[in-house]
Formats: structure tokens, C-alpha cells, sequence
């Protein structure tokens, strides 16, 4: 495998890698939370952050925006969350 990041026990619905920084990965997970992952850090089996936006809400899908500073979600129920991304974790 080229990275292998564990997530628990959570089933990941969906990944994708940043539009602007190639070193990040972000994940949506059947528990409910986004999670951005490093893969250039050496201890890249912690994420480097992680958000449940709505607690025992599947997440199936996530897409970055354009410039890689907001994160779309969409859940099992049809909400739509949207989270933003911190400048110096996004580059």
C-alpha cells in the first residue's frame, strides 16, 4: 500500500486528496466524522485532525472546494455540512 491509515473500526465511505496541499487526504466515515490525514508525517496512523459534525449521522460523501480551504459532507439524513479548513493546514 502507498499510505494505510487506520481508522478504527469505522467503515470509510469516501477519500479524497486535497486540491492543494498533495500530502493531505480526507476521509468520511460511517461513525459520522470527517478526518484529515498527513501522509508525510511519520505518525501518520493519528489523523491530523478530526470533525463529527452530527453524531451518529453516516457520512457518504466529501468533496474539497476548489482552492482547498472548505470541506462539503453530505450525510445518510440529507444535511449538508460545511466545514472550513484552517490556511496553514490546507497549504
Amino acid at each position: 500500500a502507498l499510505v494505510e491509515v487506520d481508522n478504527g473500526d469505522d467503515y470509510v465511505c469516501d477519500a479524497r486528496w486535497s486540491p492543494e496541499n498533495p500530502a493531505l487526504i480526507l476521509t468520511a466515515d460511517a461513525a459520522g466524522s470527517l478526518a484529515l490525514w498527513d501522509v508525510c508525517d511519520a505518525a501518520h496512523g493519528l489523523p491530523l485532525c478530526r470533525h463529527v459534525p452530527d453524531r451518529g449521522a453516516a457520512l457518504n460523501k466529501a468533496r474539497w472546494s476548489a482552492n482547498g480551504r472548505l470541506i462539503a459532507a453530505g450525510d445518510v439524513r440529507g444535511a449538508l455540512h460545511i466545514v472550513g479548513v484552517a490556511k496553514k493546514v490546507a497549504q
